[in-house]
């Protein structure tokens, strides 16, 4: 494929995510890079009202005679983002020149697989690929009202400027649960530390502790619309289903877990004590402020940049 009809297409598959997720007023910015004996890169960022992706098309090339037009290995990368900037969904593609690579079909397909999950309200695409750090063992010990008051207070008297807020409807006959979830974001430079803090079913809505509790937990977001820009999203989903997902996702078990299996593989004992981890998660991060990957630095085409909205 010539590297002039690789672009285009590469233009167009951008567009056509857009169309996918039916985005309206999106605003595009694509970036052009072609450096000689090296490859291409081309990058395509799109924001609308609450979703913005990022996709991403790297060629490699061992032309001696500093071609990039001629190509060994193509990447395709595409990164979805809700409006607080967390990573929602991810897809990687990798292809030899010898291999037929429509750049539209595979972007539309990723598009599609994104859109599914978001209208369903899958858990790992609401939570994204920020940690998850539960209050309580979920099915075991129960978070309490005033961690809540504490966590939330104390993070909004921190200086948060906005607050997004899962509140998780978990219905059985008459009676609901509630499960309330919030992104506390810390970011610095190009290094974002943002994770959630979720309440797994600490009220409800039957009456008694569980109600009164409740109306104060509602009370406390009332208080703070008034003061900052807060947006909650209510999701109806199982109580089973939603404890299992923060049993296999709680990012403090997964540490410990981690841990003890490497120390159980370095001094090859039985047991031993399980160590308190300290410091943000290892697990990367992909925020907008920076663009996952290393770029060469290369000639920059004549159509470097091209800023446009439909």
């Amino acid at each position: 494929m010539p590297m002039t009809d690789l672009y285009s297409e590469f233009v167009n598959a951008g567009k056509l995510i857009a169309e996918v997720l039916q985005l309206k007023s999106v605003k595009f910015e694509i970036k052009k890079y072609e450096t000689p004996n090296v490859g291409v890169d081309y990058i395509c960022k799109a924001s609308a009202e609450d979703t913005r992706f990022l996709f991403y098309l790297k060629t490699e090339t061992k032309n001696k005679k500093k071609d990039y037009t001629k190509w060994d290995t193509l990447y395709l990368s595409l990164f979805f983002y809700n409006d607080y900037d967390v990573c929602q969904f991810y897809r990687y593609g990798q292809f030899k020149r010898s291999e037929k690579v429509n750049i539209c079909q595979w972007a539309s397909k990723a598009a599609t697989e994104y859109k599914i999950k978001k209208n369903c309200n899958a858990l790992d695409v609401l939570f994204g690929d920020r940690d998850i750090r539960v209050r309580g063992i979920p099915g075991v010990t129960n978070a309490t009202l005033i961690e809540f008051i504490i966590n939330l207070k104390g993070y909004l008297s921190w200086g948060a400027d906005r607050l997004l807020v899962y509140r998780f409807h978990h219905k059985d006959d008459e009676l609901e649960g509630l499960s309330y979830a919030f992104l506390i974001e810390s970011r610095y430079l190009f290094y974002d530390y943002s994770f959630w803090c979720v309440f797994p079913t600490f009220v409800g809505t039957a009456g008694g502790t569980g109600y009164s509790g409740y109306i104060t937990v509602e009370s406390i977001l009332e208080e703070a619309k008034k003061k900052i820009k807060v947006k909650i999203v209510d999701i109806e989903v199982p109580e089973s289903e939603f404890l299992e997902f923060l049993r296999k996702n709680d990012s403090n078990i997964r540490r410990l877990k981690e841990t003890k299996e490497a120390l159980l593989e370095q001094f090859k004992i039985r047991e031993v004590e399980e160590p308190v981890y300290k410091g943000p998660s290892r697990i990367k991060k992909y925020s907008l402020s920076r663009i996952p990957g290393e770029y060469e630095k290369g000639f920059l085409s004549a159509e470097t940049m091209i800023t446009f909205q439909f």
